[in-house]
């Protein structure tokens, strides 16, 4: 957190990146709905478990398996921009930077914009589905 502020209070950055990339492992074992051999990274992937959960009628109606991973990754990037824009660190700067949440398509290199913050960072912008 203290980069964070320091990034945007004090270097006043424009913009800042929230970055997934497909197929991730960590996604993987949240979609598997099953707890892995362990326990810090049962830990870690809680937060993702909780968001397959909010969406499971969508994601599991998503075939094949890994384009559901895909899709949770979209997902939790979008839920990570939305979190960083409610930071006070964020919405009281000076300046607020604009966010960007993107996927790294790790098969083609290129990134994916899955939404922004402009303007007012606390209304974000979805730009994939």
């Amino acid at each position: 957190m203290s980069v964070l502020e320091y990034a945007v209070s004090v270097l006043a950055v424009p913009q800042l990146v929230i970055c997934g990339h497909t197929g991730c492992g960590g996604v993987a074992a949240a979609c598997a709905c099953e707890p892995t051999a362990l326990r810090p990274v049962d830990a870690h992937i809680t937060p993702l478990r909780a968001l397959y959960d909010a969406h499971r009628g969508e994601l599991a109606s998503i075939e094949p398996f890994t384009a559901r991973i895909d899709r949770l990754v979209q997902l939790n990037v979008m839920a990570q921009a939305e979190a960083l824009a409610a930071l006070s660190v964020i919405r009281e700067a000076a300046s607020p930077p604009r966010l960007h949440g993107l996927i790294d398509t790790t098969v083609s290199g290129l990134l994916e914009t899955v939404c922004e913050h402009a303007d007012d960072v606390r209304t974000p912008v979805a730009v994939a589905a």
